[in-house]
């Protein structure tokens, strides 16, 4: 990472620690085969703090959904979105993880990072619960 990517990377980390807060991000990893025992080792829970920032899901978000009512309830109430920062991560948050937020646990349904010169200063994420 270039010094003026490294320095957008601080910043951004910086704004969101004032406004926002620090999450739990999990995933699972797939289970192992071992060829020379012939076990599979199931996956492992991976942890790691992110610093995001959380937001209502917009009109625009909700909308992008072709069911907008799930089990009778709008979706709207379920769905947040983040804004991650991305320094400092272990492995990047996407799909199949699972975030704590409000002492629940959300799914994350996808994460787009911002990388301007392939280098990832921050991702938006939605989760829904």
């Amino acid at each position: 990472m270039g010094a003026f990517y490294d320095e957008i990377a601080d910043l951004a980390v910086e704004m969101i620690e004032e406004f926002g807060q620090e999450l739990t991000l999990k995933r699972v990893t797939e289970d192992a085969y071992d060829p020379a025992t012939g076990e599979s080792t199931p996956g492992v829970t991976e942890t790691q703090p992110v610093k995001a920032i959380v937001l209502p899901a917009s009109k625009g978000t909700v909308e992008s959904f072709d069911n907008r009512l799930v089990d009778g309830t709008l979706i709207e109430s379920n769905i947040r979105a983040l804004k991650i920062a991305a320094k400092g991560l272990l492995w990047p948050p996407g799909p199949g993880c699972v975030v704590e937020y409000e002492g629940q646990d959300w799914k994350m349904l996808g994460a787009t990072p911002s990388s301007p010169a392939g280098t990832a200063l921050v991702y938006s994420a939605s989760i829904m619960r």
